[in-house]
């Protein structure tokens, strides 16, 4: 058993499909497949159910066992391969919405680098839903997602809670409205920021389906305010980098808009050290924000 064919399970197993894991990992699928095989020759069982016809690869209840084993054998090998140069490499598979990794997480990572040189991290924007079916599987050790769900292999806790703001070009004629009455639905950018959101939209507005456009990725935001004759409803965290551009200005809107809710989730039987230090970092960086509020419970990051 080596590191490369460790990779290779693992890579199949998050992907379920030999195609992508070839495009990832840039090996032909003859060579993947000639090594899974192997490696399924060593241990005495299948790691794989291989139905003719179906692209998507399923795990075997062994392999699915074998997973979790395989992840902590990965993580030792890898360390192990740094003794050569006396030095140990610790790792952590970070996840979060591409909002929070951008605007609130950034510059954690980026202190977290500078001071710890033995630290190797692996950062992943996802959507909440694959956030947890990641945590469950042991491919990440500590997410942060937008909205809770009920898992018994995810430990789920509140991290923090930030104002929502409305934004506008500044040349529109509602940039200085005080009601959401006199905002148009045709000319706002929609982003799902969580379900109390979608509710407090839609009891306001209606659907969602109406907007000027409904946004997936939040790249383009900027530019379409800037440019374009529109309105957004935005977080707190993406206050003072969409401000810094003159062309964008923040609505004195004066109904209550509900705040966001953020929450980190870990497996349920994790207890890293290095998952503390870097909530505590997280907990440190907050405390910057104004319209920002911890709810990191102090046990957690002692």
């Amino acid at each position: 058993m080596d590191l490369d064919s460790l990779n290779i399970f693992l890579n199949i197993a998050e992907t379920r499909n030999m195609t992508v894991s070839s495009k990832q990992l840039f090996k032909s699928q003859p060579n993947i497949s000639r090594q899974m095989k192997q490696l399924e020759g060593e241990l005495g069982f299948p790691l794989f159910i291989r139905n003719r016809g179906v692209r998507s690869i399923e795990l075997t209840q062994q392999g699915e066992e074998f997973l979790l084993y395989a992840k902590r054998i990965r993580t030792i090998m890898q360390e192990a391969g740094h003794l050569a140069d006396s030095k140990q490499y610790y790792y952590l598979n970070v996840a979060a919405l591409y909002s929070i990794n951008t605007y609130v997480l950034d510059p954690v990572y980026r202190n977290i680098l500078q001071s710890r040189r033995d630290l190797r991290l692996s950062i992943h924007n996802f959507y909440s839903l694959e956030a947890y079916n990641q945590v469950s599987r042991g491919a990440i050790d500590l997410s942060f997602t937008a909205i809770t769900m009920h898992h018994n292999s995810v430990r789920t806790e509140p991290c923090f809670e930030e104002k929502t703001f409305i934004v506008a070009n500044k040349n529109t004629v509602y940039a200085n409205t005080e009601t959401v009455e006199n905002l148009p639905i045709e000319r706002c950018v929609y982003v799902s920021w969580s379900l109390e959101h979608d509710s407090w939209f839609i009891h306001h507005f209606g659907n969602n389906q109406n907007c000027f456009v409904n946004l997936l990725s939040l790249t383009v935001m900027e530019e379409l305010l800037r440019t374009i004759d529109c309105w957004a409803l935005v977080p707190a965290s993406m206050i003072p980098s969409l401000l810094r551009n003159e062309e964008i200005v923040m609505v004195p809107i004066k109904d209550r808009i509900p705040d966001r809710r953020v929450y980190m989730i870990t497996p349920a039987d994790s207890d890293l050290t290095l998952v503390k230090y870097f909530v505590k970092e997280v907990d440190e960086h907050l405390k910057e924000f104004e319209d920002i509020r911890s709810l990191i419970d102090p046990e957690i990051i002692k």
